[in-house]
């Protein structure tokens, strides 16, 4: 039972469950997740179970939910809080709408893609990095969408106060960036977040893109120039030696000939 109540924490959920995920992007990657279901619908029971919705947000099971997906220390079939694991921060959300759970975790940069959260929704995740530029990118289905047990609904919010250079989000709020993922897109619902470390509060314009550019082309021009002066060195060593190998060939000559004078008079 609880291996079944550990796996249905971000995904499997009845009809009318919704979840939030909200990941903040400082120099740790904050990500804070609710899962809910309307107010009236929290002392309805589970189909495959006795339990009701409240119930099964405040199970012990619950209350430990690990961190990471794929922890080696975690054991699902050992029953409550277990050494070396570490675990969502859970508190339960109760308010006139929602009842449900709220989980939050303090992740770094290079363990995030190890979340169980966003594991759950996406298989494939990966944080490539390239000098001071970022890419945060998930495979295409939001597979905690799909199946008879699912989300009804998935809100994706990223915020950051780092330099946004690209995303493929539906909406944007300031400097968050959202994705809506439902029943009729979760098979073609990737997420791509493109971000610098560099010059933070700051939008990526066109303008931006053209100085890029331009710096760009500068590079490969000054790249050009130093190679340009690279072989006009290398030609200029050559002619020098070449040069010089004449004039040591045409004195070794005039001491040859006054020799040949000399021994001839």
């Amino acid at each position: 039972m609880k291996k079944i109540i550990m796996l249905i924490i971000f995904m499997i959920v009845l009809t009318g469950c919704e979840a939030t995920y909200n990941l903040n992007i400082e120099a740790t990657f904050n990500e804070n997740v609710e899962v809910f279901v309307a107010s009236n619908e929290k002392d309805n029971k589970l189909d495959w179970s006795n339990m009701t919705y409240k119930e099964m947000f405040n199970s012990d099971e619950n209350n430990y939910t690990r961190a990471y997906y794929n922890d080696s220390n975690y054991d699902a079939y050992v029953e409550g809080k277990q050494e070396g694991v570490e675990y969502y921060t859970n508190t339960i959300i109760n308010d006139s709408k929602r009842y449900g759970t709220n989980y939050s975790y303090n992740f770094t940069r290079d363990n995030f893609i190890n979340s169980t959260a966003i594991n759950t929704c996406y298989k494939e995740v990966t944080i490539k990095k390239n000098d001071n530029i970022f890419v945060l990118e998930t495979e295409k289905e939001a597979s905690c969408l799909n199946g008879l047990n699912a989300l009804d609904k998935l809100t994706i919010n990223i915020s950051t106060d780092y330099k946004v250079l690209s995303s493929n989000s539906d909406s944007k709020d300031g400097n968050t960036y959202t994705w809506v993922v439902t029943n009729e897109n979760y098979q073609n619902k990737p997420i791509k977040f493109m971000y610098t470390i560099d010059n933070t509060n700051m939008e990526y314009t066109d303008e931006d893109k053209e100085k890029e550019e331009n710096k760009s082309e500068e590079n490969k021009n000054e790249q050009n120039k130093e190679e340009q002066n690279e072989y006009s060195k290398e030609n200029n060593l050559l002619n020098y030696l070449l040069v010089g190998s004449l004039v040591l060939i045409f004195i070794i000559g005039i001491i040859g000939f006054i020799k040949y004078k000399s021994i001839k008079l």
